[in-house]
């Protein structure tokens, strides 16, 4: 447990400096605001790390995202499908 908090602190120390970096090279101002909430919900999920260790609930939105890509994988290769039998289609009818 110890390592897992020392790993964790040294996470979001790598993850605060970096982000300090990459702010510091943001010349535009409008970038800088997406940037930041970006990286703010980033932080947020770093934070929240342990907590859903502790309680098993990594596993669980690990297997809810993979079923949620699953799914868009399907529908995209639906979709394909459905281009290239609509272009098949296309090309026996040219004369």
């Amino acid at each position: 447990m110890k390592a897992y908090f020392y790993e964790w602190i040294q996470n979001l120390s790598v993850y605060l400096i970096l982000m300090m970096a990459v702010m510091q090279l943001i010349i535009n101002k409008e970038y800088q605001k997406y940037f930041q909430f970006f990286s703010g919900l980033l932080l947020i999920l770093l934070l929240l790390t342990p907590v859903l260790r502790i309680t098993n609930m990594q596993n669980t939105f690990q297997t809810l995202f993979q079923s949620v890509q699953h799914r868009q994988e399907q529908e995209t290769l639906k979709e394909y499908e459905a281009y290239l039998w609509d272009a098949s289609n296309l090309w026996e009818e040219d004369p």
